[in-house]
């Protein structure tokens, strides 16, 4: 059933808009079958208000929806229950040469019960706020949303989504009203029978109202925070999810500038706990877009952060296999007609699970800068991406990724850590190298870093734009890669390469410099092979198709004696230019191998660059078996 709350009526010759009415549903539906399929449905609005052309819009109604169902209490029970729960706020009035007035708040709850297959779903949008060609604008309703879902046989699955309303707008020269926050949006799903059970929360805040004219700017995004998933059962696989993002800044016109995305965090949001069965917790977090600008500067995108740590040790029941992921993504800075656009935001994710010794655990964190903004005469900055994962417990997989935000020198670190008696663990980093009036390649460099778990072992793998990165020798995997490096950085290095300056040129352009390597843990037991990749995609201009790619290898060291083998492969366009995999050497003689050693890979020119782009992957396999042994050595790459 629908309910919906009467609107407010018109306010004019100076009368104030008339107020929407309120909505409020509780345990509005029920039924019984016999066996059969039971969907129980109850939706609250409330009513809008009116506009004013005197002393302001009339506020939008509030809506209350909430439904309590059990049925393992009816006389017949049913195969399966679904209880969808809505209650909608209602809009504000327009001000027109008045104030805009408030959205209605939104309150959701579905509560369900039963032997079989239970589903429990609520949605609270809350209401727009009002317009206004005056100075005060209409802040969104809130909205918040509760799902629990229990079956004491099978299935449960709660699905709890919520939406803060969007701040009211300038009809004529003004800023706009900051989004509405939501805050409290849970999900919770419990089982005790070997069905599947899930809980998903999303909660989204309202976007900021638009702006008009200059010195103007649009709202900010109204941020969504405490959103929480959680799952339990007896038996069965069980999965929690939560997924929050920030309001989008709201745009600017006639000059205006744009306004800021919310931002966006996640402390851990989600857990859950199984018998012997599969436990799958995930979360998300992203920051709101920057409002866009017509005539001035972009909005900057929301940062986010998404840290997720977890341990099943102390679980009552442990899971056989455990997963938990972390995601942030920072929002995209706004564009621009104007001068500059605005910066994305930053991202950071950490994902720490931990399980007993026997348990299969996987960690798995990415992180992904928001694009700058472009811009006329700037773009603006990407955001820098952080990302850490760490597993322990007996088969464990550990995956960081961290991807900078697409504009100026971005940053993206990586960090994978793994504990245990077997599996794998990748730490990949990437840079976008765009950037608009300002840099004469535009491409990516990544960086990865991997290796097989015995032990406890960390791969770090970081890149970025313009600025070399300092070599961190000694350490475990390592992969570090700059993309179109400056002369600060170049320089110092073919100063006291005299073999690489002379490969090179006198008017090179220099591509990438980087160090790939590793070294054994002090954690680790048996033996350790790293693989480490620098990879360099980049549109080559026609300077370029000039000159000789060449790849120089500079300050390699060798620590130990514990290094088995090192090799080295390197493709231009999935072409092999140089492999030394067939025959790995010593650490001592790939130290010398690495001493101002120029790699003269031919004319950019040939048939392998027709496409007009270069992808340049540059492996380094290194194996070693005894404490303080490895291996390290620099790279630099120009066309």
């Amino acid at each position: 059933m629908a309910q919906t709350g009467g609107a407010g009526g018109s306010g004019t010759n100076g009368a104030k808009g008339g107020v929407g009415a309120a909505s409020t549903l509780l345990n509005a539906v029920s039924a019984i079958t016999n066996g059969g399929t039971l969907t129980l449905s109850q939706t609250a609005i409330g009513g809008a208000g009116d506009g004013s052309t005197g002393t302001g819009g009339g506020n939008g109604g509030v809506a209350s929806s909430t439904l309590t169902f059990d049925d393992a209490t009816s006389t017949t029970k049913s195969a399966s229950v679904s209880g969808i729960v809505v209650a909608t706020g209602g809009a504000g009035g327009a001000g027109y040469g008045s104030v805009g007035a408030v959205g209605g708040r939104a309150t959701a709850a579905s509560t369900v019960t039963g032997a079989h297959s239970i589903i429990a779903q609520a949605s609270a949008p809350g209401g727009n706020g009002g317009s206004a060609n005056g100075a005060g604008k209409g802040v969104g309703g809130t909205g918040q949303a509760t799902a629990a879902a229990t079956s004491t046989g099978s299935a449960a699955t709660a699905v709890a989504t919520a939406h803060g309303g969007s701040g009211g707008s300038a009809s004529a020269t003004g800023s706009g009203a900051a989004g509405t926050g939501v805050a409290g949006t849970n999900a919770t799903a419990t089982a005790s029978s070997t069905g599947t059970g899930a809980a998903t929360s999303s909660a989204t805040g309202g976007a900021g109202g638009t702006a008009s004219g200059v010195g103007q700017v649009g709202g900010a995004g109204g941020v969504a925070s405490v959103t929480t998933a959680s799952v339990t059962t007896v038996s069965g696989n069980r999965t929690a999810t939560v997924t929050q993002t920030g309001g989008a800044g709201g745009a600017g016109s006639n000059g205006a500038n744009g306004g800021a995305g919310a931002s966006s965090t996640l402390f851990n949001a989600v857990k859950g706990i199984t018998n012997g069965a599969t436990l799958t917790l995930t979360q998300t977090a992203v920051g709101g877009a920057g409002g866009s600008s017509a005539g001035n500067g972009g909005g900057n995108g929301g940062a986010a952060s998404s840290s997720l740590t977890f341990s099943d040790v102390a679980s009552v029941t442990n899971s056989l296999k455990l997963a938990g992921s972390a995601v942030a993504t920072g929002g995209a800075g706004g564009t621009s007609t104007g001068p500059s656009g605005g910066t994305g935001g930053a991202a950071t994710a950490s994902s720490t699970i931990t399980g007993i010794s026997t348990e299969t655990v996987a960690a798995t964190a990415t992180a992904t800068g928001g694009a700058g903004g472009t811009g006329i005469i700037n773009g603006g900055a990407g955001g820098a991406a952080t990302a850490s994962s760490s597993a322990t417990g007996g088969v464990v997989t550990s995956n960081a990724t961290a991807i900078g935000g697409a504009g100026l020198a971005d940053t993206a670190l990586a960090t994978a850590i793994g504990a245990g008696t077997s599996g794998t663990l990748a730490a990949k980093a990437t840079t976008e190298l765009v950037c608009v009036m300002c840099t004469p390649h535009t491409g990516s460099i990544t960086a990865g870093s991997s290796a097989g778990v015995a032990g406890t072992i960390t791969v770090t793998a970081e890149t970025i734009g313009t600025t070399a990165l300092s070599f961190i020798t000694p350490a475990e995997g390592v992969a570090l890669g700059t993309g179109a490096p400056n002369a600060a950085s170049t320089s110092p290095v073919v100063a006291v390469n005299p073999n690489i300056a002379g490969a090179i040129g006198g008017s090179p352009s220099f591509l990438a410099m980087g160090e790939l390597g590793g070294g054994y843990s002090s954690g680790g037991t048996g033996t350790t092979t790293y693989t480490d990749t620098l990879e360099l995609k980049v549109a080559l201009n026609s300077t370029d198709l000039t000159q000789d790619l060449v790849v120089g290898l500079y300050d390699g060291t060798s620590l130990g004696t514990g290094v088995t083998g090192v090799s080295l492969d390197v493709k231009a366009n999935g072409v092999d230019m140089v492999n030394t995999g067939t025959t790995p050497i010593s650490g001592t003689a790939a130290a010398s191998y690495f001493t101002d050693h120029p790699l003269d890979l031919g004319s950019i020119s040939g048939s392998t660059y027709a496409s007009g782009s270069l992808d340049l992957l540059v492996s380094l396999k290194m194996t070693t078996d005894a404490a303080s042994s490895g291996f390290y050595g620099g790279l630099i790459v120009t066309g």
